[in-house]
């Protein structure tokens, strides 16, 4: 602006002294016109010359922020993160970046002005060209993607071709942009796979599987829950229950729904539905589906076809009411034989005893003798095995009446071991006392004797020849009594520990004699115990003996008191 003004008012001042000398002819005062013209040249001398320097500045700032975009542009270029590089439209390289240099281990000054057939392999660089050609061409931007060698190997690279113009909007390069996308590939690759996999588990499932989002529509089924619902996948997907159920069904249906959206938990259930055709007995499992903030955004579920289980099952119950009626049934006739089968026993061994003892006189033969002991001492045994079989046949029949008697524990426990004192003197097996509880309760008398003798005879049986059987009492600090039955015989293993318990068992080891018996007698004395409320344990150690444990209740503890 100031050098325009000084222009104009030189142009002025020189135009008023030519208008005064040549149309006036006036000679106008030069000591004053030409110091004042000076001046004014000077002025103008002076603001064009800053001006020039000003312009000059402007200049060299411009240029230096230029250099500096170009150096920046350039490091950006250099250190970016993928491979970058800029070729001619003869496909020569003029410059290439570090990531450039690293996947196919070249140097930017060995390829500048190379052509891609003197860096890459055959293959490589006519698909490079190739490449160069279509963008030069189009002059658009051209993406591709191949498995190419590389230093780093066989490598899936996206290479992102662009043409570069110049200031008249002419092409005048190729700029490209390239990305070793393998591990992306590899798994779009891997989740293809698992879709593929996960299609099959879908399509061939044997159960009904369906998901659903928020809002209750169906995203997902498979053919076998399409058949439960009795419709096809475009019939099903998009829609909710509402659409496909009415009735009790569909009630069942949306509060299971809401239950598991309120809970955030799986559930399970059993549901008949009616599919086309059929009837169905259907064991549905649902769970709900959490997004990232653990918020509940969809439910998923699976149903399982149990028609065929549901049927065996009832076929099993009917067999099982059967099979108990028919238990019931000989379990009543047994105990309604208990009569006709201990009568004729108790005479047979009565006159065995009588026969053997000579009460009316001698028989004879001393044979006879032995024979009349022999008849006695398998009708005890034979009166044995059935009093057992008896007694427990009445136990299963729910026949057996309980009263709560009175007794003094010493008693019984003297009483059981005088009955079987004869069969431990038989064995020469000692019987022993070791307690000083005294104790009262409140027990079926017949049912204590039993459990007692039935232990202690056990105990004498298996136990050698020198053993010893204890028997002990101890109170308990929460009022409960416990009875132990202590032998030294020859045990029992772990794995048979609870099967002593179980009917017509009889362990046998291989190293000791056979021994008469049952087989029924703990099963006797665990029933019995149960039906009094006692628990029964049992401890053993092979060749060392066993311990047996009658924990009695608190409410069966009538007082105890130590001596």
């Amino acid at each position: 602006m100031m050098v325009w003004l000084a222009l104009l008012a030189n142009t002025f001042l020189f135009g008023y002294l030519l208008h005064k000398f040549l149309i006036e002819n006036e000679h106008p005062n030069l000591t004053i016109i030409v110091p004042g013209l000076l001046i004014v040249l000077v002025i103008t001398l002076l603001v064009l010359f800053y001006r020039h320097n000003y312009i000059v500045k402007l200049q060299l700032k411009r240029a230096e922020e230029a250099e500096t975009r170009s150096l920046h542009l350039r490091a950006l270029f250099d250190n970016a993160p993928v491979e970058m590089y800029l070729k001619d439209l003869d496909g020569r390289y003029m410059h290439i970046n570090a990531q450039f240099e690293k996947l196919f281990n070249v140097k930017n000054e060995n390829v500048i002005g190379v052509l891609p057939d003197q860096v890459h392999y055959e293959a490589l660089a006519k698909s490079t060209r190739e490449h160069d050609l279509e963008v030069i061409n189009s002059g658009k931007v051209v993406v591709r993607e191949a498995y190419s060698e590389t230093a780093q190997g066989l490598r899936y690279l996206q290479t992102i071709k662009f043409p570069i113009s110049g200031p008249d909007g002419q092409m005048t390069s190729i700029g490209a942009v390239v990305t070793d996308v393998t591990p992306m590939r590899e798994m779009t690759e891997l989740l293809k796979n698992t879709n593929r996999q996960m299609n099959a588990i879908l399509e061939n499932a044997p159960v009904g599987i369906f998901l659903k989002d928020e809002e209750g529509n169906f995203t997902l089924t498979n053919p076998a829950i399409c058949q439960f619902i009795g419709g096809t996948k475009e019939q099903i997907l998009g829609r909710k229950i509402e659409d496909l159920y009415n009735g009790e069904q569909l009630q069942k249906f949306q509060s299971t729904d809401r239950q598991v959206y309120s809970t955030k938990m799986p559930i399970s259930y059993e549901s008949r539905t009616i599919a086309p055709g059929q009837i169905l007995d259907v064991k549905i499992y649902k769970f709900p589906i959490f997004d990232e903030l653990g918020e509940v955004v969809g439910l998923g579920g699976i149903e399982v076809d149990i028609t065929d289980h549901k049927h065996f099952q009832r076929e099993l119950l009917i067999a099982k009411e059967q099979a108990d009626q028919a238990n019931r049934s000989k379990s009543d006739f047994l105990a309604n034989m208990s009569h006709e089968i201990r009568t004729p026993l108790n005479a047979i061994l009565g006159f065995s005893e009588i026969l053997s003892s000579e009460v009316f006189g001698p028989i004879g033969s001393e044979r006879y003798k032995v024979y009349a002991r022999d008849i006695f001492q398998s009708g005890s045994h034979l009166l044995d095995l059935i009093s057992d079989i008896l007694d427990l046949s009445k136990i299963e029949a729910g026949r057996l009446d309980l009263a709560e008697d009175i007794l003094d524990l010493k008693e019984v426990m003297d009483g059981s071991l005088n009955v079987v004192s004869n069969l431990a003197a038989e064995k020469n097996v000692k019987l022993a006392v070791s307690s000083t509880v005294k104790a009262v309760i409140a027990a079926d008398r017949r049912a204590v004797h039993q459990v007692m003798i039935n232990l202690l005879s056990n105990a004498v049986k298996f136990t050698p020849s020198n053993g010893e059987v204890v028997v002990s009492v101890k109170d308990q600090a929460d009022g409960t009594l416990t009875i132990l039955v202590h032998d030294t015989g020859i045990g029992i293993p772990d794995k048979d520990l609870e099967a002593v318990f179980e009917v017509f068992t009889q362990l046998k080891p291989s190293n000791t004699s056979d021994q008469s018996g049952s087989g029924i007698g703990l099963a006797i004395v665990k029933q019995l115990c149960d039906a009094m409320g006692w628990t029964i344990k049992l401890k053993s150690e092979l060749g060392k003996g066993t311990l047996v444990s009658l924990n009695l209740p608190a409410s069966s503890v009538i007082k105890t008191n130590s001596a």
